[in-house]
């Protein structure tokens, strides 16, 4: 399972990420993705997954999890996934079965001319571990089975509560 790799990746006590805001470069190319209004007729990521429209566009509503360093990618949880707030990066969730993870999970890409965005976006309107976010985009399927969603558009529909306490604390500090 996904936890054990969690386990031997250092789950334990530590301290929340830092917050960091996302660079010019992204900032700019990215600005083209936000949707000013929430899409209409979004799934949940697990119920936009049974519907298998490989290749079609599709709307999908879920959590952010884990953010990929150095380029413009997340995980979109389903809801219904418990994170496991034992690891240190307990937006992986690493304690959800990775069977279970695979089908409730897709991951999300911003490309630039073809080319995967190669910028962090941690912070970036919104996009932090655990916001409420609707993705619009078309959606593959690679040889293994996983799923991602080429994106043409997010809308944050609930900011994430560790990024709100995170900025407060920062504010405090300067």
């Amino acid at each position: 399972s996904v936890c054990l790799a969690g386990v031997l990746a250092g789950c334990g006590d530590g301290d929340d990420p830092v917050v960091t805001p996302a660079p010019k470069k992204a900032v700019i190319v990215m600005e083209k993705y936000v949707l000013q209004f929430a899409p209409e007729s979004a799934k949940d990521v697990g119920g936009m997954l049974k519907d298998e429209n490989v290749g079609q566009e599709v709307t999908a509503l879920g959590i952010v999890g884990d953010i990929a360093s150095g380029r413009a990618s997340f995980r979109l949880v389903d809801p219904s996934v418990k994170e496991c707030r034992s690891c240190v990066e307990f937006w992986k969730y690493t304690c959800t079965p990775a069977k279970e993870f695979q089908a409730q999970s897709v991951n999300v890409e911003f490309f630039d001319g073809g080319n995967l965005l190669r910028e962090d976006i941690v912070n970036f309107h919104g996009l932090y571990h655990f916001a409420r976010v609707a993705i619009r985009g078309k959606l593959a399927k690679d040889g293994v089975g996983n799923y991602n969603i080429e994106a043409t558009g997010f809308f944050v529909a609930q900011p994430s509560e560790l990024n709100v306490k995170q900025t407060e604390a920062l504010k405090k500090i300067e």
